[in-house]
């Protein structure tokens, strides 16, 4: 019986050291990522309750439909409600703008870069903020402030991945099914891009690793068993590509000049993004130790 017991022990933890399996879009039994529901509610608690958090978001909002504006590139209602959209969506729009204001390679080049940086540094902000707040209860500016740089250098780093994914795949599904599948593969670059990218801001806000690092760790996590993690990703697409994007509210119809209306539409969109970057965060702070 002693040695069926030791047998039986070893057995244990032999399986508790055997790597966990992992499939492309999750599988398997539950996982270790907490419920939807219990994801998101936090999520949004975290992001909608701080008006260090809103007041940064709202603001990152108006600089960048200012941007947009600036650069004669007014926006519609629903783009404007995707402007904080997490990676890689909001590539979309950025893409559009470049194409459109930049005339000439040092044009391309310059507005490029300010592009890659606005994002890179109010992406890292933000995820910062609501981690800090998600950590400490209330996040506090000054307390992440100082983090910004290294996280910003990741970012960039990550951006400039969702970008080439975005460009590059369109193209590739173009030369081998003809032109009309550009769209269809716009639309694989974003759900991918989105189901194996979200974790990668929590990753560099919270991890010391470089940029690669973090991506690779990213990816591991939206493979790690069950369906939750693709199920957040899943929702959160659909409302953003076919509501977000495509439904104006009555009214809603003046990019140049935008309304009470408009604003009171885009600033809610905008405590949804925070929302989800809440809850990837949350996800992330409880499985961090699972695709190490």
């Amino acid at each position: 019986a002693t040695g069926q017991t030791t047998e039986a022990e070893g057995d244990t933890e032999e399986d508790a050291r055997r790597p966990t399996r992992r499939f492309p879009f999750g599988g398997g039994q539950t996982g270790p990522y907490p419920p939807l529901g219990v994801s998101l509610a936090v999520g949004l608690r975290a992001a909608g309750s701080s008006p260090v958090v809103l007041v940064t978001a709202f603001l990152t909002v108006l600089a960048a439909w200012g941007l947009f504006a600036g650069l004669g590139f007014p926006m519609p209602a629903g783009p404007m409600a995707a402007l904080l959209a997490l990676p890689p969506l909001h590539v979309l729009f950025d893409a559009q703008l470049v194409q459109v204001v930049a005339e000439g390679t040092v044009a391309l080049v310059a507005v490029s870069v300010g592009v890659v940086a606005f994002r890179a540094v109010t992406l890292g902000l933000l995820v910062l903020l609501v981690i800090d707040g998600l950590q400490h209860g209330e996040p506090r500016f000054r307390r992440v402030i100082g983090r910004l740089p290294r996280v910003w250098t990741g970012l960039v780093q990550v951006y400039l991945l969702e970008l080439a994914l975005v460009l590059v795949a369109p193209l590739l599904l173009g030369s081998f099914l003809g032109p009309q599948a550009g769209n269809l593969g716009i639309l694989l670059a974003l759900v991918f891009g989105l189901h194996f990218l979200a974790m990668a801001p929590p990753v560099v806000a919270t991890e010391d690793l470089r940029a690669q690092d973090a991506i690779r760790v990213s990816t591991r996590a939206a493979r790690l068993p069950g369906l939750r993690h693709f199920g957040l990703v899943f929702v959160y697409f659909f409302l953003v590509v076919f509501v977000m994007l495509q439904v104006s509210p009555p009214g809603l119809l003046s990019p140049a000049t935008p309304s009470i209306l408009v604003w009171a539409f885009v600033l809610a969109a905008t405590i949804v993004h925070m929302g989800v970057l809440g809850a990837f965060a949350y996800r992330w702070l409880a499985v961090r130790s699972e695709p190490a």
